[in-house]
């Protein structure tokens, strides 16, 4: 028993010893230079024994070629004593920095020789020694960055590369140069920039860039939309000045100027904006993109009968017309001379053969009443000088037409023009089925659907907006508001205005958040106390082709057809029949 305890220890002393020779022989091997010699011949031969250790395979034969420049310019007295003593220091903080590759190793190398080559000797010393700090207090791998930055700089004009982002200068003047920090002064470049299978060219440009910071600081320069599919004199830009971080893909510029043959007849100043990507299909590229600063540019038939007023963006291979939620760009559709529809919008595609908006907000102007409508898509066609508005089912779209003039609320989806003709057509997007659109009197008011607004509520929400608007003193209120006097959610109380629009009680500007709260409500809750007349007109309109309704520019009239029948009162059953299943209606 004793003897197996004996084999045991010497079993677990002979483990434990070859476990230690193991680690011992691990740490020898893994960093055998600890500290580098301030003397020149034995600071030669252990650079020489560390290139042998961080090296292998293929990197053998570039290590070697490295040593064999790096001694001959030693030896041959290139360096002065004080670069020499800030080479060991940097040299020994790369070794506690453990930047133990060859690659920044010999841009730091190379970089030195190269300073003294292109007659730069002056600035070697002052490179040296803040690259000397720098090694001491910088991570690693900014320290890796820098030092390439500086080798590619200064030996193939390349600003920034890692494999996915390039950013090069080519058919340029470099100058080396060191104030505070190391620098080079680009002049007369093409400065390209690659991302994947993506690329972008500021051309003639003027600038420093400091490889510490990976920074470009840029004068001057046109960029291009070439890549987007569109010619150089279709649109350019001129840069003014400009910042471009190198280790990215896209970067900004402000007061630049615009110059385009597309509806411009001037140069426009806006900021710009380039950004990389992997997907640079001419079609869907969605950069270079410019946006002007004047929102007000005014051009007067930009098709035929039709006017614009806004901001002027490019985007991609894309013009067009740019606003805000504040100040949204306009379109004017004319006849005769006098404005018919007016559509605001905080975007809308620009082409030769089309006009889209897919959210416009919509005004029929009937001398001084109108046809209001809060979002709404439009298309116009001008080779057929077609406009379509459409109204769809959903969100802020569902809300009625409010119609001042005839007194209606107008449920159709399709309103349709020919610019040179004098009729305004409404209809639905009906394919094949009855097109249906449904008028409802603007003092419509039933009892059960009161109740069905109220719900279980003895108050009821109409009656707490108009406890909110007295509150205020006033019918026009920000969402923060109307939320805070009804003490719900913004969230809540964003998703309850739009039903109290879709229900025509309320004009509500989603992109401004704020409410207009209309007569009708009021109206409602007069009508339920009993306090004020009332009608219960509301009818349909059903036909299988054809538009419902036409507006007549020339007296505004309107005239339905496919009415079967229009009820007067519910209590005493009365209603019209209307002869040919149409009527028109006259103003209010």
């Amino acid at each position: 028993m004793r003897k197996n305890y004996q084999n045991i220890f010497r079993i677990n002393l002979a483990i434990a010893l070859l476990a230690l020779l193991q680690f011992i022989t691990i740490d020898a091997s893994a960093q055998k230079i600890k500290k580098f010699s301030s003397a020149k011949e034995q600071y030669a031969l252990e650079l020489q024994d560390f290139f042998k250790e961080i090296t292998t395979g293929k990197e053998k034969e570039q290590t070697e070629l490295l040593y064999a420049d790096f001694t001959s310019n030693l030896n041959g007295g290139l360096f002065s004593d004080e670069e020499f003593k800030s080479l060991v220091d940097i040299s020994n903080s790369l070794l506690k920095k453990r930047v133990v590759e060859i690659d920044p190793w010999e841009h730091m190398l190379r970089s030195l020789i190269l300073i003294h080559q292109n007659e730069n000797e002056k600035f070697a010393l002052p490179w040296l020694q803040d690259l000397e700090q720098y090694a001491k207090k910088e991570r690693s791998n900014d320290i890796r960055q820098y030092l390439q930055n500086i080798y590619f700089g200064l030996a193939e004009q390349i600003l920034y590369t890692d494999g996915n982002i390039k950013w090069q200068a080519i058919e340029a003047t470099w100058i080396f140069n060191f104030e505070e920090e190391a620098s080079f002064e680009i002049s007369d470049a093409e400065l390209w920039g690659y991302f994947k299978n993506d690329s972008t060219i500021i051309e003639g440009t003027n600038g420093i860039y400091y490889p510490k910071k990976s920074l470009f600081n840029g004068q001057g320069g046109n960029v291009y939309w070439v890549r987007t599919g569109l010619s150089m004199d279709s649109a350019y830009a001129t840069l003014k000045n400009f910042t471009i971080a190198t280790d990215k893909s896209s970067f900004t510029a402000d007061s630049v100027t615009l110059y385009s043959k597309l509806y411009l007849d001037h140069p426009l100043v806006g900021n710009f904006e380039e950004r990389l990507s992997s997907r640079s299909e001419d079609k869907n590229a969605s950069f270079p993109r410019f946006t002007s600063y004047d929102q007000n540019i005014e051009i007067r038939e930009i098709y035929p009968s039709v006017d614009f007023v806004g901001g002027i963006s490019v985007i991609g291979n894309k013009f067009y017309g740019s606003g805000s939620p504040s100040k949204k760009a306009r379109l004017l559709f004319t006849f005769e001379g006098r404005p018919v529809i007016s559509a605001k919008s905080e975007r809308i595609l620009l082409r030769q053969d089309l006009l889209v908006s897919e959210a416009a907000q919509i005004t029929v102007h009937l001398e001084k009443d109108s046809i209001y409508h809060p979002k709404s898509s439009l298309k116009f066609i001008p080779g057929k000088n077609q406009l379509t508005l459409n109204r769809d089912k959903e969100g802020l779209s569902a809300t009625p037409y409010t119609d001042s003039y005839h007194d209606l609320d107008i449920y159709f989806e399709l309103l349709s023009w020919k610019l040179n003709e004098p009729q305004l057509h409404l209809g639905s997007l009906s394919l094949g089925a009855e097109s249906t659109v449904i008028f409802e009197s603007e003092n419509y008011y039933r009892g059960e659907r009161m109740q069905q607004i109220k719900g279980l509520d003895e108050i009821g929400p109409l009656m707490n907006i108009q406890k909110v608007t007295a509150l205020y003193g006033r019918n026009t209120l920000s969402l923060d508001e109307m939320a805070q006097g009804l003490r719900m959610s913004k969230e809540a109380t964003h998703r309850f205005m739009l039903q109290m629009s879709v229900m025509s009680f309320v004009n509500y500007d989603q992109a401004n958040e704020t409410i207009t709260v209309k007569d009708k409500l009021f109206n409602y809750i007069q009508n339920e106390k009993g306090r004020r007349d009332f009608d219960v007109i509301r009818f349909n309109s059903g036909l299988n082709g054809g538009a419902n309704a036409s507006i007549s520019l020339l007296n505004n009239d309107m005239e339905i057809r496919g009415i079967n029948a229009i009820a007067l009162s519910d209590s005493q059953e009365v209603a019209l029949f209307p002869k040919g299943r149409k009527i028109t209606v006259h103003e209010g």
